[in-house]
């Protein structure tokens, strides 16, 4: 028998059980997102553009900061870019690694976007 965890101590965790306490798993904390949590589904606005864009880059681009809820110096940082490439490849119409709908994958997307017109304009 060991000591200091007597019978009060399972006592105690029975009735805290009773009251609707779970027990807390090792290593993971309360706030976590579910592992299992499923994905949304791509948009349609997402869906339509693919990775090329729709083929009018000044619809794109108004489409890309209001479906990502961009700020506006974030938003006037993109358009400030020098050529119309750069702005491709920041939202993603390129065809390159970069993603087009960001609100639904990262906490700030306004974050992520500076982040990209950062690596390739080390200036701004």
């Amino acid at each position: 028998r060991r000591r200091g965890h007597g019978h009060g101590h399972r006592r105690r965790t029975r009735e805290r059980r009773r009251r609707g306490h779970r027990r807390r798993r090792e290593g993971r904390s309360r706030s976590r997102r579910r592992r299992g949590a499923a994905i949304p589904p791509p948009t349609a606005a997402m869906a339509n553009l693919g990775y090329h864009g729709s083929g009018d880059h000044e619809a794109d681009m108004d489409q890309f900061v209001a479906l990502n809820q961009l700020d506006e110096p974030c938003a006037a940082a993109l358009r400030r870019l020098p050529s119309m490439q750069d702005q491709k490849i920041v939202m993603g119409t390129d065809g390159g690694e970069n993603v087009f709908m960001l609100k639904e994958k990262v906490r700030n997307p306004s974050g992520v976007v500076m982040s990209r017109i950062r690596k390739l304009n080390p200036m701004i």
